[in-house]
């Protein structure tokens, strides 16, 4: 008989009760009780097998997860879109390929494009990671690479003093400089018109403190110039046609072949990494070249290819026709000397970009940092693209 334990009870404590379906210890060796920790043993053991099997079931199902989930490289299909960056006004026949997607099909590769009108606003978007590859201008490609952005250089696609410029208002003598004193002149900051504006000024002999340069992206400009706000404005087509409307166009400094120089970059990790893409891509722009410069008439604004490129860039075909052979890349072995991306610290590039620093660092825009230009370069891309063309 068990005993209830009282508050207030004195004497020696009464045994513990055993608690109903457990053994006493005088009666362990009893067959029944014997019986019931076998049924115990072997029920520990059935839970201990179910929880193994559902382990393992779960880790099964995560490698298929894993395998469902991981893109296929060998399907293109489920491999991550490349973003692509390129100043609308860049036109080349290659940009046709745009339109028809014959780029996407021929590196077997899915394509974003975002067209911008200023190579600025390119490098801001590769620095955030929004692009993989931008077209920009060689002197916007060597500041990001002084302030920092590990670029890589892999192809050249050639530059005209045509391709940017200057359009004055009436109160601006264009044959003296210093009517510029004190003018309000619009420019998108940080963009190659930018530079070539600075290049310019520097030949002119020009000082910046005289001047007022503000800071206004192509719609702003566009707006401004209406109001009568700015007094001069640079920038690349089509802006400088609608302004030369009520204006007067000014060329800017010309430095030779080296002139609104654009090239192709890439993050390193994306170069180093998509070198067979990036290969491919710049294929097809020395194919496409090739066939232009082999026409034996000029392009029309019935020409497809216009059609094509208008349709990728949003610009008029007229304009597309009347400018598309101004920028014209350099043959790819010509890009492998060390007129261009070869040569090493001999490298033309190199030597252009270093150029570059020095106008910028006139104008106090970039610091005193000395980057590696030589291996801001990279010429695997175009050492396979001529492969093929073998």
């Amino acid at each position: 008989m068990s005993a209830s334990i009282s508050s207030g009870m004195t004497g020696t404590p009464p045994a513990a009760a055993t608690p109903p379906g457990r053994c006493s210890a005088l009666s362990r060796a009893s067959p029944l009780c014997k019986s019931r920790s076998r049924t115990k043993a072997l029920a520990q053991l059935v839970v201990l097998a179910l929880v193994a099997i559902l382990l393992t079931c779960a880790v099964a199902n995560s490698d298929v997860l894993a395998q469902q989930t991981a893109p296929d490289k060998s399907n293109p299909a489920s491999l991550r879109p490349i973003n692509i960056g390129f100043l609308r006004h860049a036109v080349g026949p290659w940009m046709a390929r745009i339109a028809d997607g014959g780029i996407d099909s021929t590196t077997g590769r899915t394509i974003r494009w975002f067209p911008h009108d200023t190579d600025s606003s390119i490098v801001v978007d590769i620095s955030s990671g929004r692009l993989d590859i931008g077209l920009i201008g060689a002197a916007v490609a060597a500041a990001a690479i002084v302030r920092g952005l590990d670029l890589r250089i892999f192809y050249v696609l050639g530059g005209s003093p045509d391709s940017d410029g200057l359009v004055v208002g009436p109160s601006i003598d264009q044959g003296d400089a210093r009517s510029l004193a004190a003018k309000v002149i619009a420019v998108p900051f940080g963009s190659t018109p930018h530079f070539r504006l600075l290049e310019s000024l520097k030949h002119l002999g020009a000082t910046l403190p005289s001047l007022r340069v503000v800071n206004l992206q192509t719609s702003q400009i566009r707006d401004a110039w209406r109001r009568g706000e700015v007094d001069a404005a640079a920038g690349s087509d089509p802006l400088l046609t609608e302004l030369s409307a009520r204006g007067h166009r000014m060329p800017l400094a010309n430095s030779g072949p080296h002139s609104g120089l654009l090239v192709l970059a890439a993050q390193a990790d994306f170069a180093t990494q998509h070198s067979v893409f990036l290969s491919r891509y710049i294929d097809i722009i020395a194919r496409a070249e090739k066939v232009r410069a082999s026409r034996d008439r000029p392009y029309t604004t019935d020409d497809p290819d216009i059609k094509a490129i208008a349709q990728a860039t949003g610009l008029l075909p007229d304009a597309i026709a009347s400018t598309i052979a101004r920028v014209q890349p350099p043959p790819l072995a010509e890009q492998l000397s060390n007129k261009w991306l070869g040569g090493g610290i001999e490298s033309g590039l190199v030597a252009h970009l270093k150029s570059t620093v020095d106008i910028w660092r006139w104008a106090g825009r970039l610091p005193a940092r000395e980057p590696d230009f030589i291996a801001a370069i990279t010429l695997v891309p175009a050492q396979m693209a001529l492969g093929y063309q073998k």
